[in-house]
């Protein structure tokens, strides 16, 4: 977290390579079974990586299929059009952002 915050100082928040610390700190988080702190610094990432690289960048995708997993394994639902990778990696109750939205 100490690195994250030197980077924003120095090269900003909003720069790619903060994408890959949050990254990093996301899978960290998953492996000890903190879902919730990973999917977030998981989803922070992607929008970085999305505003400065565009939303079809590999990176993103790689950002979402993590997002994906950590939903799948905190046990919401995940849509058969992310298993097939034909949809947005969300679970079908939440929006990129990870708010609630309407069915």
């Amino acid at each position: 977290r100490d690195a994250l915050e030197l980077e924003g100082s120095t090269i900003g928040p909003s720069h790619p390579a903060s994408a890959s610390t949050l990254i990093q700190m996301g899978k960290i988080d998953y492996e000890l079974r903190r879902y919730d702190d990973a999917a977030s610094g998981i989803r922070r990432a992607g929008d970085i990586l999305a505003t400065s690289l565009g939303g079809n960048h590999p990176r993103v995708g790689r950002a979402l299929l993590l997002l994906a997993s950590i939903y799948e394994r905190r046990g919401d639902e995940i849509s058969p059009a992310v298993r097939t990778g034909s949809g947005p990696a969300t679970p079908s109750s939440r929006n990129v952002s990870g708010e609630a939205v309407s069915s």
